[in-house]
């Protein structure tokens, strides 16, 4: 995952990603960074971050539902139990 941190960018690893050989993940990763770092920056739709990775938050009501109902429901079995 490619994080932009100002003039840099930031590379984010999760641990499974972790079980590649630095020498398999670095190569192609400088490379596909020289090929695309001069191109412009994308804007975000609402002018905030842009995320890149598995998660991103968008801030819409299904997303905070999908969030929300597993949660409750667990209170509840808590609550019961």
């Amino acid at each position: 995952m490619f994080q932009p941190k100002g003039e840099m960018m930031q590379v984010v690893l999760s641990s499974a990603d972790m079980t590649v050989k630095p020498e398999d993940f670095l190569g192609p990763a400088a490379v596909r960074w020289k090929t695309f770092r001069d191109q412009p920056r994308l804007s975000s739709r609402n002018g905030g971050t842009i995320v890149y990775g598995r998660w991103s938050i968008d801030g819409s009501r299904w997303q905070a539902v999908r969030f929300l109902a597993p949660l409750s429901g667990m209170a509840v079995v808590m609550l019961y139990r």
